[in-house]
């Protein structure tokens, strides 16, 4: 009888270590799992700010184009209009002498 009582409960002993270990195995995955979601959003969040960081660099370097293209288009425009007025002032002076 004592051993049955002792078998019983160690059976008992047994089952509450396999439900703590099923509870500490289901807590442990819970962490792997929590901690691959942080790493995860973690990375997301890196890759994302490259992605900015070049679109910005992109975005600077069209800009500095066009205002390069621009500085162009205004400069031979300025030397049009000075050449056509130094080409009218000398006209208006050939014709005066």
């Amino acid at each position: 009888m004592q051993e049955a009582n002792r078998n019983t409960d160690l059976m008992l002993e047994a089952q509450k270590i396999l439900k703590d270990a099923e509870l500490l195995g289901i807590q442990i995955l819970d962490v792997i799992t929590i901690s691959s979601l942080t790493v995860s959003k973690t990375i997301d969040k890196y890759i994302l700010s490259e992605h900015l960081i070049d679109t910005t660099r992109d975005l600077i370097n069209q800009y500095e184009r066009k205002a390069k293209f621009e500085k162009l288009i205004i400069v031979t425009l300025l030397v049009d209009f000075f050449a056509g007025a130094l080409n009218i002032v000398k006209k208006r002076l050939l014709w005066s002498q």
